[in-house]
């Protein structure tokens, strides 16, 4: 009985895993605080009043250049004082090019509030001020952009900390006019006008992200390791169908096509004895999917498995079990496997896991595949 598998599907089942596989762990184990960049921005947009002051900051003394509303009708408005005839953003000097800009928003469209949280690292410190941002401000974490900064250490070890925050649908708009004004937003910051750049809150980055932390305890990277390799054996299976079909429909093609050319008949009975070694080989190569159904039939739940290695009829696992040496009879009693032994000494070691540490040993094992367990039996 022949097997077909579609490709999107498995694509897809294979996609959809992962996905869920690193949710849950991202889930569990939580994420890191953002990495600043440091910023030296040369252009200062201040937003203010319903319109926009642009000042230089090239020169490391803020030097105001113009004015503008946020209406993009009444840009003729826009004011340089050093030149009362030049329009923004058409007809800047050239060395005005260089656009991307911090927008600074006043202080008058945000909120800054102080609270005390436990003492935690800074990495820590914007998710923990996060949850509770809706207590603080009008908005919740996913309504407001904000930032935070450590005001003092206290006694008793918290912190005292000073929280801006303003809301994500203005400083959307205050982009989106930006972009369409010429400029490229680096950053976004609140504030007054004679604050340094950048101010101390500094509620948006354009590079700014959050690196994931994922420690994978061992239970979960072999649980998740062995149903990946399932998941690809099954795509490599299909992967081989494929081709062997593609194959044979060429090769039909061209006989039908070509019958009274003798020479092209003598090449095409070579490929199709070509195709045939290679379905052969298929045919006796020990199968993966197999094996590892194998191997989770016969494993004690408590064996963990890091390594799983097939290169043709040789079979190779690692891993870690409370006792090396009880694995090899439970192996030689599988029809599948055959000549089992160890490749190196069991080492024992200390493993954290969902109990605490414990004791376990640390195997390299390998087998022969035998017949019953290729894919072509």
């Amino acid at each position: 009985m022949s097997h077909e598998f579609s490709f999107a599907p498995a694509a897809s089942l294979v996609r959809a895993f992962l996905s869920w596989w690193f949710r849950e762990l991202e889930a569990v184990f939580g994420s890191r605080g953002r990495r600043r960049r440091s910023l030296r921005p040369s252009w200062l947009l201040f937003y203010h009043q319903g319109q926009f002051r642009l000042l230089d900051m090239q020169k490391g003394v803020p030097k105001e250049v113009g004015t503008f509303p946020l209406d993009r009708s009444r840009c003729e408005a826009f004011e340089v004082p050093a030149s009362g005839a030049t329009r923004y953003p058409q007809e800047l000097p050239a060395r005005h090019n260089s656009r991307e800009v911090l927008l600074r928003v006043a202080v008058d469209y945000g909120v800054i509030a102080r609270d005390v949280v436990p003492k935690a690292q800074e990495r820590d410190l914007r998710e923990i001020v996060g949850h509770r941002l809706d207590v603080l401000t009008p908005w919740s974490s996913d309504q407001a952009l904000f930032d935070c900064a450590v005001l003092a250490v206290l006694p008793d070890g918290r912190c005292e900390v000073a929280i801006a925050a303003v809301p994500k649908p203005l400083v959307d708009d205050l982009r989106d006019r930006c972009e369409a004004l010429g400029f490229t937003v680096g950053a976004i910051d609140i504030g007054a006008l004679d604050e340094p750049v950048p101010s101390r809150f500094v509620v948006w980055e354009a590079d700014t992200h959050h690196r994931r932390r994922l420690p994978v305890t061992l239970a979960a990277l072999a649980g998740g390791g062995l149903a990946l390799a399932v998941l690809w054996a099954a795509f490599e299976i299909h992967s081989r169908s494929i081709v062997l079909r593609e194959g044979e429909r060429t090769t039909a093609a061209l006989a039908a096509q070509l019958a009274d050319l003798p020479e092209l008949k003598r090449q095409l009975e070579a490929l199709r004895g070509e195709l045939g070694l290679v379905a052969g080989r298929l045919k006796a190569a020990p199968s993966a999917l197999r094996i590892v159904e194998e191997l989770s039939r016969i494993l004690p739940d408590e064996v963990f498995l890091e390594r799983l290695e097939l290169d043709r009829e040789r079979l190779l696992i690692s891993g870690y079990a409370p006792s090396a040496s009880l694995l090899v009879p439970l192996l030689e009693a599988s029809a599948a496997l055959e000549d089992v032994r160890f490749e190196a000494p069991s080492i024992v070691t200390l493993v954290n896991g969902a109990s605490g540490k414990r004791e376990l040993e640390r195997f390299v094992l390998s087998a022969r595949v035998e017949r019953t367990a290729r894919g072509g039996s």
